[in-house]
């Protein structure tokens, strides 16, 4: 069975292990990647191995972020913030 990633907003700066291999995730918060269906987080190396065109939304999603916070804009006030229901499987499907 494959493991399906997400895209989901962390509002919690925690380095929790991946759910997939154990190492820690990075310290931050804005858009990470999860496992599907849950709050697991997963590093990057295991979400480039999984699902590398997911790993560019995320990598594109938390550059925006990271601009949004330069000229003091909030999540709240972005239309294109990311849902959880920005999968690989849908993702790659569209």
């Amino acid at each position: 069975m494959k493991t399906e990633l997400c895209i989901k907003l962390n509002n919690t700066a925690s380095n929790n292990p991946c759910a997939l291999c154990g190492k820690r995730t990075d310290l931050i918060t804005g858009p990470e990647l999860f496992i599907e269906g849950s709050l697991s987080l997963v590093c990057h190396e295991c979400g480039n191995r999984l699902a590398p065109g997911l790993m560019r939304v995320l990598k594109a999603a938390q550059e925006m972020e990271i601009k949004e916070a330069a000229v003091g804009a909030t999540a709240s006030e972005n239309p294109y913030a990311f849902e959880p229901w920005l999968s690989d499987s849908n993702f790659l499907s569209r």
